[in-house]
This record gives C-alpha cells, structure tokens and sequence, in this order.
C-alpha cells in the first residue's frame, strides 16, 4: 500500500507540474521569460513541498564541498555525451534533429539579453527541475523503493518531461548521473550544481569547437569513472 501510495503522489506531482506550464502557456509572454515565470512557479511549489518533507537534506550543503570536483567533471562528462547523441541523431533521424532545433530556436524566438538567459538555464531551471525531480520525485520514491528502482522511475519521467525524442535519449544519462549525485552526496545543492554545471558548459562549448571535440572523446571513460567514484560512495 505505501508504494501505491507514493507513486500516486509522484502522480499527483507530475500532473501539477504540467499544470503550471500549461497556465504559464496561456500568458502572452514566450520564450524565454515564459520559462522563467515557469520555473518560478515550480520552485514556489516544489520548493514548499520539499523543504516540508526534506528539510534535512538542505542543511546538509556543506557535504558538496567534498564532491565539487567529480561532480564538475561528472556534469562535462555528459555534456560530452549529449554532443555524441546529438550527432547520432543528426546522422541517423535528420528529421528529428530539425524537429529540435526549432524547439530550440523557440526558447529565445527573440535573441534575448546574454544574461536573461544565463539565468534561465543555469540557474532557474536547475533549481526547478532538480527540486521536482530528483528532491520531491526521488526523494518520494526512495522512502520505500530500493535505490536502483526510484533512480530509473524517476529518470524515465525527466526523459518524458521534455517531451522530445532527441532531449529524451540524451537526459536518460543526465537524469542518472544527477540521481547517484543526489542519493550519494545526501543534498539537493549538489544535483542542482551538477546541472548548472551541464548546462553551462554548454556556452563553453559552443565558443570553442576544440574544447567540444576533446570533450566528446573523453566523455565516455570519463562519465563511467565518475558514475563508479560516487555509485561506491557512502551514503551520506
């Protein structure tokens, strides 16, 4: 009964998540501001939710200090990733890569402040998408789940949550790797780290080519290295 119990109220958390994009949806602001009014509401919302049932696992911030390296690494490593499924895609689903692209285009349809967007990326929507995620999901489903089964519940749901099949496939290494980040460290600062980290690297990236291509060729050892480095950690 507890397990029906907690999935049900994973349910019922997914549901008001997309309860709040679709409100949102129907402000006439787009793009960019429309994600931020988003993500305001869902760390309002989630935050309130986890900070009622975890409160614990926030005053445990100062155990990221000791991880802040690995999870760097561990955070440009499937970035590195990404990259490789993203030309894997282009190569194999054409279609689908501009089906993406779009989509992308479509978050700042109007080329917005440089800051506007370093905001919305690396900082609201990690906050918002950990908070409900990997705080209120998984830490919902880890009260009577063992660990493998709430890290795979719940990376399948971020995978759905973005409601594309490129961003599906490359979030299924993303949402395990910040899933071990949060179960291991015992804090929600350390996946939220993890996640501003990925999406930042991103502006990195993107200026130099160099960097994006020795990054893809290490991606792969190097992911594997860091997902054992903190899967054998103890809990902390």
């Amino acid at each position: 009964m507890e397990r029906i119990r907690d999935l049900t109220e994973v349910v019922v958390m997914m549901i008001a998540a997309i309860l709040i994009l679709f409100l949102v949806g129907l402000c006439s602001v787009t793009g960019l501001m429309q994600m931020l009014i988003a993500y305001a509401g869902f760390i309002l919302v989630f935050g309130v939710l986890y900070l009622a049932n975890y409160k614990s696992r926030i005053k445990k911030s100062t155990h990221i200090l000791s991880y802040t390296v690995w999870i760097i690494l561990f955070a440009l490593a499937t970035h590195g990733i990404a990259d490789i499924i993203l030309c894997l895609v282009k190569w194999l689903m054409p279609a689908e890569m501009v089906h993406y692209t779009q989509l992308a285009k479509m978050i700042d349809p109007n080329q917005s402040s440089i800051w506007l967007l370093i905001l919305v990326t690396c900082v609201m929507t990690p906050l918002a998408e950990e908070l409900l995620f990997r705080g209120c999901i998984m830490g919902k489903l880890r009260q009577n789940f063992p660990l493998i089964v709430a890290l795979l519940l719940t990376t399948i749901l971020f995978s759905a949550y973005h409601m594309n099949i490129t961003q599906a496939l490359y979030t299924i290494p993303f949402g395990l790797a910040a899933g071990i980040i949060y179960e291991k460290t015992g804090t929600i600062w350390a996946s939220i780290l993890y996640h501003a980290v990925f999406n930042g690297s991103a502006f990195i990236m993107k200026m130099n080519g160099t960097i994006l291509i020795a990054f893809m060729l290490i991606s792969i050892p190097l992911f594997v290295i860091c997902f054992i480095k903190l899967s054998t950690t103890r809990r902390c």
